[in-house]
């Protein structure tokens, strides 16, 4: 198993789930916490990390299993901001511009559901936002764009791609627009319903 021990990459973000516990006389459901974190090793995977986090449980805080990925120095970053209520949590290692949707619907079994890098040009995803018809919307930081007269590809802003929850592209809108500064990232957003719209940062 692999080490949480002095891990040099802050934990992003941590999030908390339920499932039964066995019938008992004073139990209650357990609850899970989930760490998406680098091994303090560099030379093993990053890892999503379940923690026992249940009040009343004799295990409280105890570590109760870990899911490597693959690849190293991926650079663990954002997640979702909520636990999806359908059980699948994306996501991504900014070192490497890979992203994971974890299926948590096993919640004190993790499994990687699927895997994506660059989608439709866009590349390093940054946040995830959930959309009212189950898709995802992610942020990709930029995208890198080849001229069609054989040049070197050049990086312009990112934009919105819209997922399905496995990870396939829907749609996809690109925030670059003329005059626009190269260095401009999409970054974080929000989605504003009552004026059917998203903002970006």
């Amino acid at each position: 198993m692999t080490s949480l021990r002095h891990s040099s990459i802050l934990t992003v973000l941590a999030l908390a789930a339920c499932s039964p516990r066995p019938p008992g006389p004073l139990s209650s459901p357990a609850q899970y916490l989930y760490l998406w974190t680098a091994s303090d090793d560099e030379t093993q995977p990053d890892l999503l990390a379940v923690l026992d986090v249940t009040e009343d449980g004799s295990r409280y805080g105890r570590l109760v299993t870990t899911l490597a990925v693959p690849g190293r120095r991926n650079v663990p970053h954002h997640t979702e901001h909520e636990m999806p209520a359908d059980g699948r949590l994306f996501a991504n290692g900014f070192g490497t511009g890979q992203s994971f949707v974890f299926d948590l619907t096993n919640a004190a079994q993790p499994r990687i559901a699927s895997q994506f890098g660059d989608l439709e040009g866009y590349s390093h995803p940054h946040s995830f936002l959930r959309l009212p018809n189950g898709n995802v919307l992610a942020t990709f930081q930029m995208r890198h764009v080849t001229p069609d007269t054989g040049e070197a590809s050049t990086v312009t802003a990112g934009g919105l791609v819209e997922l399905t929850t496995s990870g396939v592209p829907v749609r996809s809108r690109s925030a670059n627009y003329a005059g626009a500064d190269p260095g401009l990232r999409v970054y974080s957003g929000a989605i504003v319903p009552a004026y059917d719209r998203i903002v970006t940062t």
